[in-house]
């Protein structure tokens, strides 16, 4: 199995850079692959305006002569490959546009995200809607059969992360998922009262009791334990990820029938927190050809879900500091040890946090990572290559990007794929990546 060095771009920027930039990235990091992103309503390409028609919102089909073929077989001349990004469910922009996709709590209220973290942009649409399952299928299927491309790579196909708000934990709630939950073999209804009742043992913790807890050192399951969970929880935990997985199988199904030799995988949350957003490593792993952890985003899928966790529970009782719970959520996720601040205030190095993984902190990103990657390895069986996502754009330094190529090779992942921003990225992180690549067998 050849290693894989890729690079994530939007299309539009591809499009226009001449190649001696990815000869460039060819010669400092052995580049063997380009992401073109897109989102779910086209991008500089698109569909056919037949398949066009079938979407759930307003789609601009692809024109006539549209290049992208021939900046394929141009890619592959250079011994290139180029994949297609394709984006489902979570943080959509035009979440509150489409009222019949949108993602619901609980009571069938749409989610809205929040603002505190920097970061409120992460609208959701229903993960279980028949009409945009059936668009994306016919998108995978319309895009295989028009590009020579060599694969696609789902993204936000998942639900939104709990640091954008909690209630993303507490749905979806319509009327789609409750069938969806049937067909699936779960009790939609004794989930709602499960969930309803987790909520608001959160909302009404006992405060002196938690500070007691604080330092016997609570496990997951202790907390759970504590909380007064039942089995529902458990339920719910499953049936999202059981979900999120048909959508999975059906959009690799798809790309399937048209060309069998064509890749279709998908990126995923990191493993600690995976679950909570409908991502089951194992499960993944059966439907997909790869996995691509996104190991870029640190604040988004750790930081800001504890941060988030931690106010909604300060504020719904009275009594409550960030020096008690934090202990408690660092350690239930297997977070302690790490040296995170006790203190809410002292996330706030910057004037707004930031969505992706900089070294200008002093929270301890790199060492995230590394955790992360290792126990994304260990999650599954590894019939299926795992290539680790992370960020090399110039507010990383080179050290930090040395680090972290570092942790995912000794974690045994089979490549890597960057995201740095204008290509080719800053010289000396290019020249960190290479030498981590140099021992890459």
């Amino acid at each position: 199995m050849k290693r894989i060095v890729g690079v994530y771009t939007g299309s539009a920027d591809i499009m226009k850079t001449n190649w001696r930039t990815v000869e460039e990235m060819k010669d400092k990091i052995g580049l063997n692959l380009v992401i073109l992103g897109m989102g779910p309503a086209g991008d500089v390409w698109g569909p056919s305006p037949e398949v066009a028609q079938k979407a759930p919102f307003k789609v601009r089909p692809a024109g006539k002569e549209d290049h992208l073929n021939d900046f394929i077989r141009e890619a592959h001349r250079r011994e290139v490959k180029v994949w297609i990004c394709i984006s489902c469910y979570a943080e959509m922009d035009s979440g509150p546009n489409h009222p019949d996709l949108a993602f619901r709590d609980l009571e069938g209220k749409i989610v809205e995200p929040v603002l505190r973290q920097g970061a409120g942009w992460a609208w959701s649409w229903c993960p279980s809607n028949r009409k945009l399952r059936s668009y994306n299928e016919e998108l995978l299927k319309d895009l295989t059969r028009k590009y020579e491309i060599d694969g696609f790579t789902m993204t936000h196909q998942r639900y939104s992360p709990i640091g954008h708000s909690l209630f993303n934990f507490f749905g979806c709630g319509c009327s789609e998922c409750e069938r969806a939950a049937s067909e699936l073999g779960y009790d939609f209804g004794k989930m709602r009262a499960g969930m309803t009742k987790v909520l608001n043992l959160m909302k009404a913790v006992n405060t002196k009791k938690l500070t007691k807890l604080r330092d016997l050192d609570l496990g997951f399951m202790d907390l759970l334990y504590c909380l007064g969970a039942d089995s529902s929880l458990v339920d719910w935990l499953n049936f999202r990820c059981d979900l999120i997985a048909s959508g999975m199988q059906r959009y690799h199904d798809a790309v399937k029938s048209v060309r069998e030799d064509a890749t279709m995988g998908t990126d995923s949350f990191f493993p600690t927190f995976s679950m909570i957003g409908g991502h089951r490593y194992s499960t993944l792993e059966k439907c997909s050809d790869f996995l691509s952890p996104l190991l870029s985003h640190v604040y988004i899928f750790t930081i800001f879900n504890f941060m988030e966790l931690a106010e909604r529970m300060i504020g719904w009782n009275r009594g409550l500091r960030d020096e008690d719970i934090l202990p408690v959520l660092f350690r239930a996720f297997g977070y302690d040890g790490l040296g995170l601040p006790n203190s809410l205030n002292a996330f706030h190095e910057h004037e707004k946090l930031p969505s992706s993984d900089f070294s200008d902190t002093k929270l301890p990103l790199g060492e995230i990572i590394r955790r992360e990657a290792f126990k994304s390895v260990a999650s599954i069986e590894h019939s299926k290559p795992m290539y680790g996502i992370f960020s090399g754009h110039s507010l990383m330094d080179a050290a930090g990007v040395g680090y972290r190529a570092t942790a995912m090779r000794e974690a045994g992942m089979d490549g890597i794929i960057l995201q740095v921003g204008p290509l080719p990225g800053p010289e000396a992180n290019l020249r960190a990546i290479s030498k981590v690549l140099e021992n890459w067998t």
